[in-house]
């Protein structure tokens, strides 16, 4: 999607022949084409489907990639304040059971971590053996 969207700014730009007001038409173009785009695609699939198509959700997700996942613990109570505070709308305390959020999604910028009053949150993987075993 990046390189298509670079591709036609730069098409675009060589055919303004370095008239200004013509290059900047461009970037209105493709920024109201990209808008109507996500907004149907996101009225018939999935409400966030930009994220999975957009330059900036691509990179943060090569940056996340290696990274270790977020732990959750069983002493998570699903107070749902990681829910709250998160920046892309996931729901961390749904991956309880699971002990790991493997959400693309995720930017792994730890608002979560900090919010959860439980401290029963964490991107270390031991993390999650730690909190269940001084609950029980």
């Amino acid at each position: 999607m990046l390189v298509l969207i670079f591709t036609m700014i730069g098409v675009q730009w060589y055919l303004a022949e370095g008239n200004v007001a013509a290059m900047g038409l461009a970037l209105v173009r493709i920024l109201t084409v990209t808008t109507l785009v996500g907004i149907i695609l996101g009225l018939i699939i999935h409400p966030r489907i930009w994220c999975h198509i957009c330059p900036m959700g691509t990179l943060g997700h090569w940056f996340a990639q290696g990274k270790e996942p977020l732990s959750i613990s069983r002493v998570c109570t699903e107070c749902e304040a990681c829910a709250r505070i998160c920046p892309m709308q996931l729901k961390p305390y749904e991956y309880r059971l699971d002990g790991t959020m493997m959400d693309n999604d995720c930017i792994k910028c730890g608002l979560c971590v900090t919010a959860c009053p439980r401290r029963a949150l964490s991107f270390s993987s031991s993390h999650g053996e730690k909190a269940a075993h001084l609950a029980g």
